[in-house]
């Protein structure tokens, strides 16, 4: 097992913000065994992001501590591992050329895991992460990483909610996959029915969601949204904590809201959520029986293998009356 209590500990992953804002659990897991440090390396893009959680003393995107060194034999070794008692890494290795790089550099034990599960049972990556990671913790760890906005950023989002953010539902109609999304026509009717419902719709619009944001835009004009569009991920943050609550694809929004806390309904068709659910107190998925057809099958053209807008409707009613009505 690896031994953390009193070490100082580096964890590396990157990749798409979903996966790594599904490490944070284990993240806050790991604070428990009381390390001497515990840092995370990770995209440049969640940097401001994820300094925002507690249950992390210091984050580094993998360019500022020149994290391709470790993917091949250099002149100089990537010295920056060596301030670290423990690395756990989370990367793909499979010659063995990462791990190999990261023990002649790490005085104490490195650990080299692969970023995703590779066998079929649909085991969720929060366990995964835990699993792999060879410390010693329980599996039941699902608890609030400790998000905290200072100051003038949670003003900043304030202004973008507006006076009465109890009011407020997020929608984000998008993610990095198209295949992923539910109609535009099933989030207008939502959208519609929080409005007649004395509701206010929050419009997140990202850069995936770019060629189609003039298209997105004109059809929510009815409801007269609120629009909240590429900002910062962790203003974005910031604005979901305020909001009654979100709503969205699989997609690292998704992630996000149900990460800090915020009632969160997420919508899954393409992907399985018993490996890619969001995590959290107040999360309900609403779900495709008819999964993703099979590799070189055609997908059938109608919307009727996703879950109804009458469905979607009766979770956000659930999940209003939670918080007060």
């Amino acid at each position: 097992m690896l031994q953390t209590s009193g070490k100082k500990v580096a964890v590396v992953r990157c990749g798409a913000l979903g996966d790594v804002l599904l490490l944070l659990p284990f993240l806050n897991a790991l604070q428990r065994t009381r390390p001497a440090s515990l840092d995370l390396i990770t995209d440049a893009r969640f940097v401001r992001l994820l300094s925002c959680f507690s249950c992390v003393d210091r984050v580094f995107s993998q360019d500022d501590v020149n994290l391709w060194r470790i993917y091949g034999a250099c002149s100089e070794e990537n010295a920056f591992f060596s301030r670290y008692d423990a690395v756990l890494a989370y990367l793909t290795d499979p010659d063995g050329t990462v791990g190999s790089s990261l023990r002649r550099t790490v005085p104490g034990p490195a650990r080299v895991c692969p970023p995703f599960p590779d066998g079929p049972e649909p085991v969720h990556m929060s366990e995964f992460y835990l699993k792999a990671s060879g410390v010693n913790l329980p599996s039941a760890f699902l608890s609030n990483p400790g998000f905290q906005l200072d100051p003038e950023a949670l003003d900043h989002a304030r202004k973008l909610v507006g006076p009465a953010p109890s009011r407020v539902w997020a929608i984000h109609p998008g993610s990095g996959g198209e295949r992923k999304n539910w109609p535009l026509p099933h989030f207008l009717a939502v959208a519609g029915w929080l409005k007649d419902a004395g509701f206010k719709t929050l419009l997140i619009l990202g850069p995936a969601e770019e060629k189609t944001a003039g298209e997105t835009l004109s059809a929510f004009l009815p409801v007269e949204p609120l629009v909240v569009r590429n900002v910062p991920l962790e203003t974005l943050a910031g604005v979901l904590s305020l909001c009654r609550g979100y709503m969205g694809n699989d997609s690292g929004i998704t992630h996000l809201a149900s990460i800090i806390g915020v009632p969160t309904m997420g919508i899954f068709r393409a992907t399985d959520p018993k490996r890619w659910g969001p995590l959290g107190n107040e999360v309900r998925i609403l779900q495709s029986g008819n999964p993703e057809p099979p590799p070189g099958t055609q997908r059938p053209s109608e919307d009727n293998h996703w879950p109804t807008a009458d469905k979607a409707i009766r979770v956000l009613e659930e999940l209003s009356a939670n918080r007060g009505g």
